[in-house]
């Protein structure tokens, strides 16, 4: 192996250790945060790792071009998959909150035992059941 070589290799492997990873780029080796690297939209992942279907397309006649463009799919799919898990965390935590607050209003309505709850209360209760119920169905719970 060149010298050269091997100083790119031990750089990447290097910067890998440190959380990093390195990226040839136009302007030559570009060395970014793992963690905020795969933060991007994945056009913007597979741009950056010259994976996106342009650049991969443009290599046809490279039958490496074949698992790059699977990759690249799978990337796609994996950031939807990240991303609709993401949706549903951040409805159960809106689910729990409702809950919670619906809870805590029926705790209070006991508590201080009004006979003559007003109508704005019971809409109040009512609303939040709705929003609840929305969202378990929404949520398929």
């Amino acid at each position: 192996m060149k010298k050269a070589e091997q100083t790119i290799k031990e750089k990447i492997l290097a910067e890998y250790k440190k959380g990093n990873i390195v990226v040839s780029t136009f302007e030559g080796l570009m060395t970014m945060p793992l963690k905020e690297c795969i933060k991007q939209p994945d056009s913007g992942l597979l741009y950056d790792l010259n994976r996106d279907a342009a650049t991969i397309l443009t290599f046809i006649d490279d039958p490496k071009w074949i698992n790059d463009y699977a990759l690249s799919m799978v990337v796609i799919e994996l950031k939807k998959q990240i991303n609709d898990s993401s949706l549903r965390t951040s409805k159960l935590e809106e689910l729990v909150g409702l809950y919670e607050e619906s809870d805590t209003h029926m705790f209070l309505q006991r508590r201080n035992y009004q006979p003559n709850i007003s109508i704005r209360e019971v809409k109040k209760e009512q609303k939040l059941r709705k929003q609840i119920s929305e969202l378990r169905k929404e949520l398929g719970i």
